[in-house]
């Protein structure tokens, strides 16, 4: 790595800012629509514990008349979930200057490299994707996902409303069922022979 680069990797780091809640407002393109309410809770449990251990990407918001600086969230929609069922106050943040196109990208690029997206959520995000690079091999590409993969969840968009909602309720993630206690053997008890 040169030094240059070291140099603006480090630029970067430092310039981690605590921002309000309050001023941190969502992303429209965020890709994920459906969030795990149990994992959402455990995540707020360990905020309220460690506090945000990653930073969230942010971008200043450009708007006519606003008094304040507010600030879109480009990565981290569900850490700041979890930093509000926290009863924090602010978090930390990284700003960065970038355009619509840019931030949608990056946002959905960032979720779809979660394990636990929807599969109609991945589809959505690839379709805005395919949308910005106009082949399935390019959005297989930039997200790192197999070409095949990437034009199997794009077909789910073609689904109804009626077969997206049942699709949506069929692949609900269960909650984690706990470990079986392995059955006692017979004359383990107290007083058995060894």
């Amino acid at each position: 790595m040169t030094k240059a680069a070291v140099s603006e990797q480090l630029s970067v780091v430092s310039s981690v800012r605590m921002i309000p809640l309050d001023l941190l407002d969502e992303n429209p393109l965020n890709p994920r629509r459906s969030m795990d309410e149990a994992g959402l809770q455990e995540l707020a449990a360990s905020i309220r514990n460690s506090g945000v251990t990653n930073p969230i990407i942010v971008r200043p918001l450009d708007i006519e008349g606003l008094v304040e600086e507010r600030y879109e969230i480009v990565c981290g929609n569900r850490r700041v979930q979890a930093a509000t069922i926290a009863e924090l106050e602010a978090v930390p943040c990284i700003v960065r200057a970038m355009t619509d196109q840019e931030a949608a990208e990056i946002a959905l690029v960032d979720n779809l490299q979660r394990v636990d997206v929807a599969a109609l959520d991945e589809a959505e995000a690839f379709g805005k994707l395919l949308a910005l690079h106009g082949t399935v091999e390019a959005v297989a590409k930039r997200v790192g996902k197999e070409v095949s993969h990437v034009a199997k969840r794009l077909m789910l968009q073609s689904l109804d409303m009626f077969s997206r909602d049942a699709l949506r309720e069929k692949l609900k993630p269960e909650p984690a069922k706990k470990p079986a206690k392995p059955a006692a053997k017979k004359g383990a008890g107290k007083g058995a022979k060894r």
